[in-house]
């Protein structure tokens, strides 16, 4: 699986996160709070989660450049 990153979406970030992964403008206008989840070098998004869907789902690793931060999912033994 490749290498993913997540970020909190907010206020100050929104509008460059619709520049950066090709959304129309105001796409993420009523996401602040919200998870937005990408690979690494990707030009399209993969999901956007809440916090419960994030940590139910995702490993946290460490702080990376512009408030982004490592994500690995999680396996589930038996699914």
């Amino acid at each position: 699986m490749s290498a993913l990153k997540a970020i909190r979406i907010n206020k100050t970030n929104k509008r460059n996160l619709e520049a950066q992964y090709s959304m129309a403008e105001d796409f993420l206008e009523l996401s602040s709070g919200l998870y937005l989840i990408a690979g690494f070098g990707d030009t399209q998004y993969k999901s956007i989660l809440t916090k419960t869907g994030l940590e139910a789902n995702y490993e946290i690793g460490k702080a990376l450049q512009n408030d982004f931060f490592e994500i690995t999912r999680k396996t589930f033994p038996n699914a």
